[in-house]
């Protein structure tokens, strides 16, 4: 009976110690993926509200330090991408809404316009503003290895 508790007590000992260490390797490998993938954020704007373009605009470079950003724009805002199109500027924000598109693509942030609300428009790939681009599926994804967060404006 003695050598039944004994056993009892070592298995209960060894399997609680072996429980641990799983949870602080999982623990382990899960600050490890957070180090090394930044984490993403998608920013629609299909408003031509000014203040939701700009606000969209300017989450995009505020957060671009610690994520990747990827910025798609479609329905009524298509009027901020084209040239001699409309450029919002309002008190509070930092830059006009072409500045700051001008500011995200030369950090490498992907601007991208949907084709056929362009077109809905009249408009063409050469009508937009120097270093956005026409949305391509494949650009949706993989633009980040960690999680993503979309932001509607």
């Amino acid at each position: 009976m003695k050598n039944f508790v004994l056993l009892t007590m070592l298995l209960f000992v060894g399997f609680t110690a072996c429980q641990r260490n799983e949870e602080v390797i999982k623990e382990k490998v899960e600050k490890e993926v957070v180090k090394t993938h930044k984490d993403g954020l998608f920013v629609h704007i299909s408003t031509n509200e000014a203040r939701k373009v700009l606000m969209g605009l300017s989450i995009a470079n505020k957060m671009l330090p610690s994520s990747d950003v990827i910025v798609f724009i479609d329905a009524e805002a298509i009027n901020v991408t084209i040239k001699d199109g409309e450029v919002y500027q309002m008190d509070g924000y930092e830059a006009s809404s072409v500045e700051l598109m001008q500011k995200l693509t030369k950090a490498g942030v992907k601007i991208m316009v949907c084709p056929m609300c362009l077109k809905s428009f009249g408009k063409t790939e050469a009508d937009l503003l120097e270093g956005l681009e026409i949305a391509k599926g494949e650009n949706f994804f993989g633009f980040t290895k960690g999680r993503i967060m979309t932001l509607d404006y």
